[in-house]
């Protein structure tokens, strides 16, 4: 027998009405280095009446299922203005930047330090059956500098200053003085149910994908240490904070600036061959002279390794809001879905509120992405006139509900660049 599912009442707070649609009076755009004019409807709508009463708590495949029996995806006119854009339009853009070659543009600009690895050599591997120590020397000799020796344990905070899903921070300094953060994973056994060795072996890997990132957009990793019986990540303290504190701190820093730097970091990463896999407003840093730092590569993935780990090292973790739909129904982390993070830690810089910030329910939030449903765009700010139509039509793209569809990282950064010449010029 199927087992059904009963659909309480309150899906009108989770999926925004037909009326949230801009103007799209603006819709046409210079040729050079800007986002081209899209205004063909596509083959993917919305019913208006067809939705369910609600879809709170039931898996994401279940609703998928839902959404497509009930016909949501079936056609109707999409203006190039509506926040239903149609994967029509979608599809135009990604031959647009196909036919100028920008998918695979050279970054040009900031050297990086490539990670390197030989398929030919029997690399050394970390598992969970060894012990802290036995891990620590492994990354000591694989480039990681050993700072137990260095820590000022006087200075360390009593508690964490801040905890994440994955871990907590503690601050503290070196003997020469250095401010520091002192990173460890969560303790004993977590929410997947991962011993505490299995643990360190996640730690010791986020550490060595970490050491070899070297850009001045990743936050650096000083070295680890073994802390209080543990595997510890070292890296200078922001006293500035995480990005979302710095923007409610700093309310007229040159946000084009930050969304900028942030796509340039990101690409970077890319270019070198690493997916971070959770972009989200926590994990970027913000130095005391406004240089925004990607942070936390527990869910990165390098393409070449001189350190090999046994499997089940990663955690599942993702952030609803930043997730594209392809990884909530379980597919990989890939360039794709950092992209659609990217683009939604661009509203939230502009904005500075959270994606989907009207909505409180994470199981509505994963509705609407699930069922390519944008969020709203705002009225008001940056976001109104010519400028406004440029930003939010490439914040669409990257958007996209398939990741193929969505434009390179490289393609973005150069857009936000050429927008942000624009705006100065403008005012």
């Amino acid at each position: 027998m199927v087992q059904t599912y009963s659909l309480p009442p309150t899906i009108k707070e989770c999926i925004p009405s037909a009326s949230s649609r801009y103007d799209d009076k603006h819709a046409g755009y210079p040729k050079k280095r800007q986002i081209p004019a899209i205004g063909e409807p596509g083959p993917s709508g919305w019913q208006e009446d067809s939705r369910p009463e609600s879809l709170v708590g039931l898996p994401s495949e279940i609703i998928f299922m839902i959404a497509r029996s009930l016909g949501w995806f079936t056609n109707t006119n999409t203006s190039v203005g509506s926040n239903r854009d149609s994967s029509g339009s979608l599809q135009a853009y990604r031959e647009y930047l196909e036919e100028r070659s920008l998918f695979r543009k050279s970054l040009g600009r900031t050297p990086y330090d490539k990670p390197r690895g030989c398929k030919d050599v029997d690399y050394p591997q970390i598992s969970s059956t060894m012990s802290t120590g036995e891990i620590l020397r492994c990354l000591v000799n694989r480039g990681s500098r050993n700072l137990t020796e260095e820590l000022d344990l006087e200075s360390v905070s009593q508690e964490p200053l801040c905890r994440g899903g994955f871990g907590m921070v503690y601050k503290g300094k070196l003997r020469d003085g250095t401010p520091i953060a002192i990173k460890l994973l969560s303790e004993n056994v977590n929410e997947w149910g991962e011993s505490r060795r299995k643990i360190e072996k996640r730690a010791a890997r986020e550490c060595y994908v970490w050491s070899k990132l070297q850009h001045p957009g990743v936050h650096k990793l000083l070295g680890v240490a073994q802390f209080r019986g543990r595997i510890a990540m070292i890296s200078p303290w922001m006293e500035s904070g995480s990005l979302p504190m710095y923007l409610f701190q700093h309310p007229k820093a040159d946000r084009l600036d930050l969304a900028y730097q942030v796509a340039n970091s990101l690409a970077y990463l890319h270019l070198s061959g690493t997916v971070h896999g959770d972009v989200k407003g926590s994990n970027i840093l913000v130095s005391a002279n406004g240089t925004t730092k990607l942070t936390d590569f527990g869910t990165t993935k390098l393409q070449d390794y001189t350190l090999n780990f046994t499997a089940t090292t990663s955690g599942s973790g993702f952030s609803t809001r930043y997730t594209p739909p392809e990884v909530l129904k379980g597919g990989p982390q890939t360039t794709g879905s950092d992209v659609f993070a990217l683009g939604m830690i661009i509203q939230e810089i502009l904005t500075g509120e959270l994606p989907y910030g009207h909505i409180k329910n994470e199981a509505c939030v994963m509705c609407n992405i699930l069922l390519g449903q944008p969020p709203s765009r705002p009225d008001k700010g940056i976001f109104k006139g010519a400028i406004g139509d440029k930003l939010w039509l490439l914040l669409m793209a990257c958007w996209a509900t398939e990741p193929g569809d969505r434009p390179d990282v490289v393609f973005v950064r150069d857009q936000l660049e050429a927008i942000s010449s624009e705006a100065a010029l403008s005012n």
